[in-house]
């Protein structure tokens, strides 16, 4: 039923989402792409893999010259979410890709998505809103590019050790005495949801 009320949302040009903020979100276009993969949809096969296929169209269309995945005038508050889940879901579904053409543009697109994910990787190691180097990052932007390296290189596409490496140390450094992980380094309280990303940015790192 999930599945279904996803697919009767899909906007004409594959995008999902609704309201001032999200609607023809890419970070919301993108998780949707992903519930669909779980669901065992892929593009043109199943029973919504035209929905998926749509998504695909979309996100590739959304990608820039300089490998970022954005649908402005459509940006939410903290965009290199949405552009991290992108890669994450186009690096997911490219070995399912059976169009040809789309295929190969998908290839480069997740290159040089992967390319401004590493370009934007400040020098804690981490990541923030925009993709820029900023001077701090936080946990949460963090997880999203891990786990968004981590299927583009499942994927074939080239990730260097030191990034991976530069990484694991900014989430470790958000680990307290507690075991629990924080925001990001200057902060100091453990938080539940926080946790719960540095241990999948840990276990997707590798």
């Amino acid at each position: 039923m999930g599945l279904a009320f996803l697919a009767s949302r899909q906007h004409p040009d594959g995008s999902f989402g609704t309201g001032k903020q999200f609607s023809h979100n890419v970070a919301v276009t993108s998780l949707s792409g992903l519930a669909f993969l779980a669901g065992g949809h892929t593009p043109g096969r199943g029973r919504y893999g035209s929905q998926v296929s749509r998504t695909v169209d979309m996100l590739i269309e959304s990608a820039r010259p300089s490998g970022y995945i954005i649908n402005e005038p459509h940006v939410s508050h903290g965009p290199m979410y949405g552009h991290g889940f992108a890669t994450l879901f186009l690096s997911e579904v490219h070995g399912m890709e059976t169009r040809t053409r789309v295929r190969a543009k998908l290839r480069n697109v997740l290159s040089r998505s992967v390319a401004l994910i590493v370009r934007s990787q400040n020098d804690e190691g981490g990541w923030r809103y925009e993709p820029r180097g900023v001077e701090y990052a936080d946990l949460s932007v963090t997880v999203c590019q891990v786990m968004a390296l981590r299927a583009a290189r499942n994927a074939g596409i080239g990730v260097r050790r030191e990034t991976i490496e530069k990484c694991t140390g900014f989430v470790r450094r958000c680990q307290n005495p507690d075991g629990g992980f924080r925001y990001m380094p200057a902060r100091r309280e453990s938080l539940f949801p926080v946790t719960a990303a540095g241990l999948v940015a840990l276990s997707s790192a590798g």
